[in-house]
This record gives C-alpha cells, structure tokens and sequence, in this order.
C-alpha cells in the first residue's frame, strides 16, 4: 500500500495491514511511525536537520536561536535538534516557540532579539557617553544615537523552521526592524523555504535551507503540467518515485517482493536518493541551496 499521508491515517491502516502482512510505504515524513514494513518515504525532520546543521557547523557557525511553533512539529523539530547536539557538544541552542493560533510576530522578533534589554543597555551606554563628555565619546554618541539597540546579539545564527510559507514570511520580514541582521546574523531553514516567494524576501537573502533535487522537481513540475494542465500537489513526485521503482522492479519474471527495496546502493528519482531500510526508515541526502540574488542557488 503507498499511503497514506497523514499520521493519524497511517495509524489507521497499519495494525489491520500489518495482520495480513501487507507492507505500507506512507507519504508521511513523521519519522515516529517508522517501523518493520511501514516506511515513511517523505523527507523526515531528522534528515533535514541532520543535513542542515552538519553543513553550518562546517562552517564554524556554533550559537544558533531556532524559531519553532508551539505545537507537535515544533516539540519534533526541538527533539532532533537535541538528538544532534548530543553528538556535536561544542554548539548551542536556544529554543523559542510561538503560537500558531494567534501569532504576535512582532514579540516573537523583540524576544529573539533580547530587544527590550539591548535597547536599555543602548540607552544606559548612552548616558555614560554624555557624562564622560569627551571628543571621542561624543564621536561614539553621535553613531549609538542612530542605532537602536547596543551589544551583540548571543546568536550567530537562526534556523526558522515553519510549516508554512506565510509564518517564515511574516517572521523574516519583522526580524530586521529588532535588529536581527541577516547581513550578520546567519538565516537558515527548512523545505518550506523553497517557496519562490522566497526569492523577493530581503530578509532571506544569503540564507540557505534543505531541499531535495530543485532541478529534477522543477522539470517533473513543468512536464507534469505539459500532461495535465494543472500543477502537481506537492507529494506527486513521491508517488512518481514509488510507483515508478515498483514497477521496475516488478515484471513476468521477477514479481516484485518488499525485500527488493533493500538495495545497498539505494535510488535515485525525482527528489534525489534514497535507500529503504528494514527499520522502517527511507534515508535521503537533501541538498542545500542559498538564497542569493533572487535566485536558488546549489552550494551541497
């Protein structure tokens, strides 16, 4: 069975399948549900994260603010970040959650940004400037009374994980206004930021996320159009993929068996590779792209 999506669906389906011994490859990408015969072939959590943080810390990118909804993704996203950290004790983390049923992204941005304390250390550091009453404190007073926070902030980065493309929208245009500088500050994301209104957002210029094969997922989509004269529902690649390799793998002389899917050297197919594993687990490689110059950009 290749379905369904959603958990509570797969659920479902999987005591009653797994009775008659029916293999279930879900679309879902909830890597909770991983067991023998009931795979999850949608690009999980643990290997966007996995893939994102190794790539930054290469790049000596340590403190990090992770920007997460206060819900069960939010708690998922939180738990593999911890799960990475565990094995990488050098790097920090500073968890901030927000409310997805009534959003205050405006609070969510001055809490990232420490910017109630940053804008009283401005003011603090500018009355000292005023009684000191040199000639270099006034040169220093006269750039502080432009600015309107004092101090750096304690992240060198921050990963903003959504589920959708409105959150990350609305959190990376407000964050600049409270001093959090992608020129900076390092922005970084997930797949939800392969959104190509992405490109127009300035405050995700230089930033870079996970994404499986844009190239073969743009030619899948222009030709899936060609066919059908509609765009193709975002999980139309997976099944592509799956019904695609089955197919292969079955014919007249070589029906086709669950363990047929364990090959050591995996697939490749429209979002990349991937090779099933009989825990349950599809692994994938995706890459990572850069925002730059209104374009997406493969640097990995």
């Amino acid at each position: 069975v290749i379905g369904p999506v959603f958990t509570s669906k797969v659920m479902q389906v999987r005591d009653i399948l797994n009775e008659k011994n029916i293999p279930i490859i879900s679309l879902s990408n909830n890597s909770i549900l991983e067991k023998n015969k009931l795979f999850v072939f949608g690009l999980t959590l643990e290997d966007e994260i996995n893939r994102l943080l190794i790539y930054s810390s290469h790049k000596n990118l340590e403190n990090y603010s992770v920007v997460i909804p206060r819900n069960e993704y939010g708690y998922r996203v939180k738990e593999e970040i911890e799960k990475f950290r565990s094995q990488h004790n050098s790097l920090v983390f500073k968890f901030i959650f927000y409310d997805t049923n009534a959003p205050d992204f405006y609070a969510l941005s001055k809490a990232i940004s420490n910017y109630e304390e940053r804008r009283m250390n401005l003011e603090n550091e500018i009355k000292i400037l005023e009684n000191e009453n040199s000639e270099q404190a006034n040169k220093k007073l006269k750039r502080l009374k432009k600015m309107d926070t004092y101090g750096d902030l304690d992240f060198q980065a921050i990963m903003i994980f959504t589920q959708n493309y409105e959150e990350l929208s609305n959190i990376s245009s407000i964050l600049p206004y409270y001093d959090v500088d992608p020129k900076k500050i390092q922005f970084m994301g997930n797949s939800v930021w392969s959104n190509n209104s992405s490109l127009k957002e300035p405050g995700l210029q230089n930033g870079f996320f996970t994404f499986t094969n844009m190239k073969n997922k743009r030619q899948f989509e222009n030709e899936y159009i060609k066919v059908f004269n509609t765009n193709p529902h975002s999980l139309s690649s997976l099944t592509y993929d799956l019904v695609g390799l089955i197919g292969k793998l079955h014919n007249k002389n070589n029906l086709f068996e669950v363990e047929q899917l364990f090959n050591e050297f995996g697939f490749i197919g429209i979002d990349g590779w991937f090779q099933f594993q009989k825990s349950g687990k599809v692994l994938r490689k995706p890459d990572i792209y850069e925002i730059k110059n209104q374009k997406f950009i493969l640097v990995k």
